[in-house]
This record gives structure tokens, C-alpha cells and sequence, in this order.
């Protein structure tokens, strides 16, 4: 019952922002584009052409680790950042607004269920971070059929500062593995806001996750989940980044304590009386 409702009640308010991200990535990979436009008619000419691939990579790069002891201007990635908190603000709104309005509290009582309505609410969380990645990588390789740019899925090495160029000889796996990267980070990065929505509130929630990502592109370390994300940061990439194990680990543990403690504490609150 609940995660039928959801689905239709949900994913019909969350759509709009499907297209705001479709328009980032559109935006992002001309930007890239006319930046190689213009340096091949300065002369500087690249080893190879560029595919689908580094524009994907392009979209969702980030930022190589800021080095506070090398004097290095620390720089906040817009791309990734926006990206993450256009996500963040709609899972987050969604989920507990529901509870306060009249409609959304009666089948939170008919159900009767609290459990099963803190998973219901969870897994149309995760239902939206994978459409939103699938419509971001939809754009990406429609934006690149459009330019006529080649349809590849093979991560090459490329003699280009602006783009990644893999550290290692990369196979079909390897390109999987980075497809599955950002999407498996953003659901643990959402389920810990849903758990932080729920202790405060969807707003305070909200702020905890800017916080994180700042903090994120800020310190380097596996356990602040928005280094995960980046492909800058990552092993393929960069000679002590983060492999895809470690983040496996990471957000499969924080998913699992989200939900745990999630559950546990909204069977325990009174929430029908914080209206």
C-alpha cells in the first residue's frame, strides 16, 4: 500500500527535477564542448578525439583532493555540488511533508505500519536516485549523438588537462564500476538524510547534507561519502584515491545503519503530534 502510493503520489511531484539535472548535464557538456572547440582552433590538438565517456566523466568529475600543506586555493565543485543538492532537496521534502498534510497522515494510520512506512519512503528514495542518474546519463549520451560525438563506453586514456585521463588500462568492469559509482554513494548519502530529516527536520536535514559535501570536497577520506562520488578522487584517476571496494563497504554500511536506526527511532516518535 504505502510503497504503491509513493510511486504515484511521489514520483509525479519529483519530476521536474529530472529535468533540472537533464538541463545541468545538457549545459555542463557544451560548456566542455566549446572549451574544445576553441583550444583546437588555438592550435592545441588532442591525442585523440574525445567520446561519450569523458563527457560523462566530464559531468560528474569533481575536484582531485584540495592539499591544505601545498598552499592549494581550495575550490568547491559546482557541478557535482548542485548536482547532489538538487537531489538532496527533493528526496528530502517529499518524504516527511507527506506526514503533514491530511491525506499523507490518514494512510500513514490506515496502513498501519510505521516500519513499513519508513522502508516504503526509503525505497522510493532509492528508486529516485537511480532515475535521476539513469535520466543524467540518458542526456549525457543524447547530448553527444546530437554533436555528433562517438558513442563509447571505453574509459581511454586522453592527453587533455581538463578531462580524466585513467591511470591504468581500464576494461568493461572497470567503465561499470564508475557507472555505479555516483548512483551506490548517493543512495547511502540520501538515506542518511532521511534519518536526519527525521531526528530534526527536512530542512535542517537538508543543511546537514550541504555540510557534508563541503566538507567532502574539503577533506579527503572514504567515510565523508561525497569523496566517493567524485571520479577525480577515484583510484582509476588518481594514484591514492578511493577504490570501488571502499565505497561498496562504505555505503552498504551506511545504508543498512540509516535504515536500522531510521526505523528505530520513528516507531519510538511520536510524529502524527509534531504536526
Amino acid at each position: 500500500m504505502y510503497f504503491k502510493y509513493d510511486l504515484k503520489i511521489g514520483l509525479k511531484k519529483t519530476i521536474p527535477w529530472f529535468l533540472v539535472v537533464a538541463t545541468i548535464v545538457v549545459m555542463t557538456s557544451i560548456e566542455l564542448n566549446l572549451r574544445i572547440l576553441t583550444n583546437e582552433k588555438e592550435g592545441l590538438e588532442m591525442l585523440r578525439s574525445t567520446n561519450s565517456m569523458d563527457y560523462f566523466l566530464n559531468v560528474f568529475a569533481g575536484l582531485k583532493p584540495f592539499n591544505i600543506t601545498e598552499n592549494d586555493k581550495f575550490q568547491l565543485p559546482i557541478t557535482w555540488f548542485l548536482i547532489h543538492m538538487i537531489l538532496f532537496y527533493f528526496t528530502g521534502k517529499y518524504p516527511y511533508s507527506e506526514i503533514y498534510n491530511n491525506h499523507g497522515a490518514n494512510v500513514l494510520m490506515r496502513g498501519g505500519s510505521r516500519n513499513k512506512w519508513f522502508l516504503s519512503k526509503w525505497l522510493w528514495s532509492m528508486v529516485c536516485v537511480m532515475i535521476y542518474y539513469f535520466v543524467a546519463y540518458i542526456f549525457v549520451l543524447l547530448f553527444c549523438m546530437v554533436v555528433q560525438i562517438p558513442i563509447s563506453f571505453e574509459v581511454q586514456p586522453i592527453d587533455y588537462e581538463e578531462l580524466l585521463s585513467p591511470m591504468i588500462e581500464c576494461t568493461m568492469l572497470d567503465t561499470v564500476e564508475l557507472i555505479i559509482l555516483p548512483i551506490i554513494s548517493s543512495m547511502a548519502a540520501v538515506s542518511i538524510q532521511l534519518v536526519i530529516s527525521l531526528i530534526l527536520n527536512p530542512l535542517l536535514g537538508f543543511m546537514f547534507m550541504a555540510s557534508l559535501y563541503i566538507s567532502s570536497a574539503y577533506y579527503f577520506t572514504p567515510l565523508l561519502i561525497g569523496n566517493c562520488s567524485m571520479f577525480a578522487r577515484n583510484g582509476v584517476f588518481y594514484m591514492e584515491g578511493i577504490t570501488f571496494s571502499q565505497t561498496i563497504i562504505v555505503s552498504l554500511i551506511t545504508m543498512l545503519l540509516s535504515m536500522l536506526i531510521g526505523i528505530f527511532v520513528f516507531y519510538r516518535r511520536d510524529i502524527i503530534g509534531r504536526k
